[in-house]
């Protein structure tokens, strides 16, 4: 076999044995055939790029302290030699790596983030020497468009993270309406998250770049839009989490389990805290289509940075429903991931700026309700426990907001509930022996 394919067979591995058709034993023994001397390669390497980066960290900040104890004896010459000096050990490691070393992802992956650590201590360094504004704007803006090459040269996804975690943080930092400008960084990544998502393997790099790139966006798309505008902070959301979920279908078509579906898995999460919150009827600004060219907040160029935005979701939203549909098919559960914009549409045109009202309340407890049952009859249809209780989480959470909300007697919500734990039971134990049945 070729390593490709062994590649594919060591990914597959684990559903197979999750969904029964080998055992442990027979998946070691696999492993043993076509691999012997590279089994379990990936998490060897994944442990020796970590304790590279730790070590060299660890030494780096060594020689920092010692410098740091005598800074202030130095002149302003040697102050600013030395501010170089990482800089200039790190592109000797990226020098050697690019020449010698470049087909070691090991080697690829250090170096890259070893340059780019030392590339801001660098900066930092030349910031506290000539007494230049300390603020994080003026830090992390430099680093991180020094930065982005490196993502590129040798394909470094670590440095990828590194750079999606400094963009976040940036627009956390800064002001609006300069946080827009948390698109640009992002768009600088987006060839690198896309050939890599799409290539074949490394699922492990794929996993980890999706939930880097997930939460960078989550924390910079509420951090750059118009938290007062419900065309945003409810629709737009609701497209981004439903983008989300139809997207992994096309990324991880292979991943059946739901932790080798994490696009799914995290669009299912914010759909969950999002319905919770429409579900208590909380009150959400009614639709104010003018402030989407502008505010006193968000100047014109700002505003049109976040409309375009908004307008490639909701493009990207209706072509990966055609996609889905005609590739893969509609089930229930699909179609309601693909509704959830809709809802909320709705939801904010029900409640117009009110509080508690009845039809957004009883829409969102309905919708809720819905994927709750899809879910728990798709985990019983196909024997998968965590489909089920995702279906009953979603249930249970209903039950819960009811619980705090229904002017019922504690009596008849303590049975209420009881009732819910023993169904909740019962169901996981039928599965579970039907998965061993089968087996």
């Amino acid at each position: 076999m070729s390593k490709r394919e062994i590649r594919w067979l060591f990914q597959q591995l684990p559903e197979w044995v999750e969904e029964g058709f080998v055992s442990e034993a027979q998946a070691g023994a696999l492993r043993r055939r076509y691999a012997p001397d590279t089994q379990d390669s990936t998490g060897l390497q994944l442990g020796v790029i970590a304790i590279g980066i730790v070590g060299a960290l660890l030494i780096g900040g060594g020689v920092v302290s010692i410098i740091a104890y005598n800074w202030e004896y130095l002149s302003r010459d040697w102050q600013t030699a030395i501010s170089f000096l990482p800089m200039i050990l790190g592109l000797v490691l990226y020098g050697y790596v690019f020449f010698k070393k470049r087909n070691s992802l090991v080697w690829k992956e250090s170096g890259s983030a070893v340059l780019m650590l030392f590339l801001g201590a660098t900066i930092s360094l030349i910031s506290e020497t000539y007494h230049l504004t300390g603020t994080a704007d003026a830090f992390l803006k430099p680093w991180l468009l020094l930065s982005i090459p490196l993502l590129y040269l040798l394909n470094s996804s670590l440095s990828a993270i590194i750079y999606l975690i400094g963009a976040t943080a940036w627009a956390l930092q800064v002001s609006r309406p300069e946080t827009v400008g948390f698109w640009g960084f992002l768009v600088m990544a987006i060839p690198h998250l896309a050939y890599n998502f799409y290539r074949a393997g490394e699922w492990i790099r794929k996993h980890l770049l999706a939930w880097a790139f997930m939460i960078s966006w989550a924390f910079g798309w509420f951090a750059s839009t118009d938290s007062g505008l419900s065309e945003y902070i409810m629709v737009g959301t609701g497209l981004w989490l439903s983008v989300f979920c139809l997207l992994s279908a096309v990324l991880f078509p292979s991943g059946r389990i739901m932790v080798r579906q994490p696009f799914l898995l995290f669009g299912l999460a914010g759909m969950f805290i999002m319905g919770i919150i429409c579900a208590y009827g909380t009150k959400v600004p009614g639709f104010h289509l003018g402030g989407l060219w502008g505010d006193m907040e968000y100047p014109f160029w700002a505003a049109m940075t976040n409309f375009a935005v908004l307008v490639i979701l909701a493009l990207a939203w209706i072509v990966l429903g055609w996609i889905h549909w005609k590739s893969i098919g509609f089930s229930l559960e699909s179609a309601l991931l693909f509704g959830f914009p809709l809802v909320l549409a709705l939801y904010v045109a029900f409640t117009d700026g009110q509080e508690k009202d009845l039809l957004a309340i009883i829409l969102a407890n309905l919708y809720g309700l819905a994927i709750g049952v899809a879910y728990l009859r798709e985990g019983i249809r196909s024997n998968n426990l965590l489909d089920l209780n995702i279906g009953m989480l979603f249930i249970l959470a209903l039950a819960l907001t009811r619980f705090f909300d229904a002017e019922w007697s504690l009596i008849v919500k303590g049975v209420a509930f009881i009732l819910l734990g023993i169904a909740f039971l019962l169901a996981n134990l039928y599965i579970a022996k039907r998965r061993v049945n089968n087996a």
